[in-house]
């Protein structure tokens, strides 16, 4: 299956292939625990991110257009039927996500988001 890597530590958006019978071990692989959905783009792809992203200490952090706050360390995007639940190949192009994703360090979103 199709999908797109955001990798908050290098700072790169990628196409990845993830296994379609084990792709929840594969998108948990990407983001490093558990995961939870972020945001839902406008063609029903879906970002997934570490639902314990902010209690592992995270230095590294990405913001993504339509999203409510930065997400802490890995982000991946799906698509999603959604008749079934599965997930499948993503359709966004990557050069979409490319421009609307920004990567952050700790003291930036500090700064950012400081109330």
């Amino acid at each position: 299956m199709r999908a797109i890597k955001i990798d908050s530590i290098s700072k790169t958006v990628s196409e990845v292939e993830i296994d379609e019978e084990n792709s929840l071990a594969g998108m948990q692989a990407i983001v490093d625990g558990l995961i939870e959905q972020a945001l839902e783009l406008e063609n029903g792809d879906a970002l997934f991110v570490n639902e314990e992203g902010l209690l592992l200490g995270p230095k590294w952090f990405f913001e993504i257009e339509g999203g409510h706050q930065p997400y802490a360390g890995n982000g991946v995007i799906v698509g999603t039927n959604y008749s079934t639940g599965d997930s499948i190949d993503a359709e966004t192009p990557i050069n979409k996500i490319k421009s609307m994703v920004k990567f952050l360090s700790l003291d930036e979103v500090r700064r950012k988001y400081r109330h």
